[in-house]
């Protein structure tokens, strides 16, 4: 690969391009870009047409024009007053920023349809076009989810994954640091009418932190051009084993016409209920353990989100940005345990487990346009800092064959952990030509992960402190990063696009625990190349290849040495050798408004593994460990199509396999297995009288390995419903998992440990959600648009 990318550059390098043509950039008279406008080139003479062209999502364009006689340009969008250029008789002027002004006669509003596809290839993404498309009409931003080219949603595993390994969430180009649950729940307060596009980058270039596996998905969310006040109240209601609700409120306020306040608040209470049954049998001496749990908990999740903008001038833009998070939970379980050796006894455990998390984060985003033709600075600072805490109460009884009572023992636990993460960037992009663009940039990391876990033991009446299970674990890390990127289009005028990057970074972590001495440091530095080539096609198609390299760094948490109580039987415990996994991630693609195709290919080395151990006849324990190598390689396929006006049909498919290979120089078995899965989701949707829409949906999930355990198959049908009460009163119904089918099974592939493991998350539910859309104030442009066919953080949660 490194040969490979040297000689692109030299090539490159040793090519020159006298490209002369016209430039610019079409705005309205507030600044704001105007996409799609049509610019056209025309003879003085007698007005023919020597050439055309649409302004790009940034109202930018380039028109080369050889021509042997005076002309003039045009450019026009409905709403607006044509520009007439002066007349010219030689090519290669820069036309700097062109404002268009409205048309008096067309106040009113008017329907631009414009070719915008709903899926596109941009570079080294995917754009999902969020128009009026049937698929994602009514839905919430998880349901929406499920229809974007290789993304995988589980719902019940709070799982989005890309490529068979889970994906990293970004919020406007920004990390949530939300656990996947919270996340799930956030992600389903969005609804289709706040959100722009969805960019999947399922191998990320250099420009992006080096961090993951499974690739970006940002979600990019809506701005109003309304001066005044618009937004949307979102209320939901979730009936399944126990009842859940939230309720949300977007409110966008254009103050002035420099100054906008964008705010988003929402409210969830969910109650949920897992039951298990859990086989655990140990070959030597022969022990079989029998569980049975019951596991519910109730969560209250509080987000206030606020960014504030102001535009200094035309080029000049500052974001200050506000969030606070507040989750509060109450879990507790039942276990009923049958321990079966060379007699039985019984045992029940009760669990209770009150936690709290707050985390607030602050950010400044200054973003510099130097000129109108794409030349820009963009600097960025963040601040996040994060509390949780946990209380834990445990009570094991445990019987005789007959029922007697013969042991107990109590236990208590508290844990209180703390996150501060301050991080800075800066970014450059510079366009040589109008074919070709550099983007280089520097970024600092920060972070100071703090722990302090008590365990203790009641005996005689009074709680004794178990230093065992106790510890105070401090640990930081700086991440310093570079990267440097090319773009170029219709290189060798073959039509080739290509893309090439690199980035370095520099890690260096630090941990403690101050009662036992004990020491941790963590320093490397690696190079993380990228290399991007696509062909566009007839019929707006295009094929792409791609390569890159990527890091995984474990979790701040899974460094610490200490044993953590888990039941009498189990612990885990920390790993301080754990090392971060390289991946090199191999992509083909194919792509069209209807049909994209993948296949793709990932060699890992040393990803992170949770490995089960046996310690003694009557204790086992978990410890994450690094793999050796990891193979995972498949094809995903995904097909939309619009069969009539008022049918529509969705599928996608992937298969794709995993191959583990480790061995263990302790009593821990090595590890070599693969296996093959199959993923498929197929929906149909109709328009029906009355302004509903119904969606019938399949999914289906095969079998799965991830190491030492293996999932089995489960599969659920989807009911959905939609109807538009008004213009700004419309509700959603879905149906999940009407037949309840939706289970989960886990086994250990171990010889000398085997476990089965079912488990029941009462998946099957009834979801309801009405939303109201308001808007005060005049828009500051006659037109809307429809567009049918046009790391840090996340370690510490």
């Amino acid at each position: 690969m490194k040969n490979l990318i040297i000689g692109l550059i030299f090539l490159l390098g040793t090519q020159i391009i006298f490209s002369q043509n016209f430039k610019g950039r079409v705005v309205n008279s507030l600044n704001k870009p105007i996409a799609y406008s049509n610019v056209t080139a025309q003879y003085v003479d007698n007005n023919a047409l020597i050439k055309g062209t649409i302004t790009d999502d940034e109202g930018r364009f380039s028109l080369l024009i050889n021509a042997e006689k005076p002309f003039y340009i045009t450019i026009s969008f409905i709403g607006y007053k044509a520009w007439v250029s002066p007349n010219f008789y030689t090519t290669g002027q820069n036309l700097g920023v062109i404002i268009l002004k409205e048309d008096k006669t067309e106040l009113e509003e008017v329907l631009v349809t414009a070719n915008k596809e709903l899926i596109i290839r941009k570079g080294d993404k995917i754009l999902m076009n969020l128009g009026s498309n049937i698929l994602t009409k009514g839905k919430n931003l998880t349901e929406i989810l499920k229809y974007a080219p290789n993304v995988w949603v589980d719902q019940s595993s709070n799982e989005i994954n890309l490529k068979g390994v889970s994906a990293i969430i970004l919020i406007n180009g920004k990390k949530t640091n939300m656990s996947r649950e919270s996340l799930m729940n956030y992600l389903n307060t969005l609804s289709e009418k706040q959100l722009k596009s969805i960019e999947i980058i399922s191998n990320p270039s250099a420009r992006y932190d080096a961090e993951g596996q499974g690739g970006i998905i940002n979600i990019i969310t809506k701005t109003s051009n309304t001066k005044g006040v618009s937004g949307s109240v979102n209320s939901m209601l979730n009936f399944s084993k126990l009842l859940s609700y939230g309720t949300s409120l977007q409110l966008n306020s254009k103050i002035t016409k420099k100054l906008s306040l964008n705010s988003y608040l929402y409210y969830q209470q969910n109650e949920y209920r897992t039951d298990e049954n859990r086989v655990e049998t140990i070959s030597l001496p022969k022990t079989i353990y029998e569980y049975e749990k019951i596991d519910s908990t109730k969560s209250i999740d509080r987000l206030a989100n606020f960014d504030l903008q102001y535009d200094f001038s035309d080029n000049d833009q500052v974001i200050l940005q506000y969030r606070i998070f507040d989750k509060d939970f109450n879990r507790s379980q039942n276990n009923d345990l049958i321990i079966t050796d060379d007699q039985a006894i019984q045992s029940n455990g009760l669990y209770s487990n009150l936690g709290k998390n707050n985390s607030s984060a602050f950010g400044i985003n200054y973003n510099k346009t130097i000129d109108s033709l794409g030349q820009n600075l963009k600097t960025i600072f963040d601040y996040y800092t994060s509390e949780n805490s946990s209380d834990n109460d445990y009570l094991n009884l445990f019987f005789d064959s007959n029922t007697a009572l013969i042991n107990s023992n109590t236990r208590r636990s508290s844990a209180l952990s703390s996150f501060n993460i301050i991080s800075s960037q800066i970014d450059y992009q510079k366009p040589i030509t109008n074919k070709q663009n550099l983007e280089i940039g520097a970024k600092y990391g920060y972070v100071k992960s703090q722990s302090n876990s008590i365990f203790e033991n009641l005996i005689n009446g009074i709680y004794i402190r178990d230093e065992n299970f106790s510890n105070k674990f401090d640990y930081d890390e700086q991440i310093i990063a570079l990267y440097s990127s090319f773009a170029a289009e219709n290189i060798f005028d073959s039509k080739l696009n290509l893309q090439i990057g690199f980035r370095g970074e520099y890690t260096k972590g630090n941990g403690e625990i101050l009662a036992t001495e004990f020491t941790l440091n963590k320093n490397y530095f690696d190079v993380f190349p990228s290399l991007f080539i696509s062909k566009p096609l007839k019929d707006k198609s295009s094929i792409g290849f791609s390569i890159s390299r990527r890091i995984n760094r474990p979790n701040y948490r899974l460094f610490n040495p200490t044993i953590f109580y888990l039941t009498d039987f189990t612990s885990q415990v920390g790993n301080p050798d754990l090392n971060p996994s390289y991946t090199n991630a191999l992509e083909l693609n194919y792509n069209s408004s209807n049909l994209n195709l993948q296949l793709y290919f990932n060699d890992i080395k040393g990803e992170p593994r949770e490995i089960l151990t046996q310690l003694s006849n009557t204790e086992l324990q978990y410890q994450w460990r690094n793999i050796e190598k990891t193979s995972i390689y498949g094809i995903s396929l995904s097909y939309n199509r619009k069969l009539t006006n008022w049918w529509t049909f969705f599928a996608s498919s992937s298969w794709y396999g995993k191959k583990y290979i480790s061995t263990f120089e302790d009593a821990v078995e090595n590890i070599e297995t693969s296996k093959g899965t199959i993923q498929t989701r197929i929906a149909t949707a109709f328009k029906l009288p009355s302004q509903i829409t119904t969606e019938i949906s399949f999914q289906y999930n095969g079998p799965e390995t991830y190491g030492q355990f293996e999932s089995g198959e489960n599969y659920a049908f989807y009911i959905d419903l939609s109807k538009k009460i008004t213009n700004s009163l419309s509700f959603y119904l879905q149906i999940v998992d009407p037949f309840d089918r939706l289970r989960y099974q886990f086994t250990n592939t171990q010889q000398r440990i085997q476990t089965i493991q079912n488990r029941n998350n009462f998946s099957r539910a009834l979801n309801f959600s009405i939303r109201y859309d308001f808007s005060k104030g005049n828009k500051t442009k006659n037109v809307k648009y429809n567009r049918s066919s046009q790391n840090a953080k996340n370690r510490s949660t």
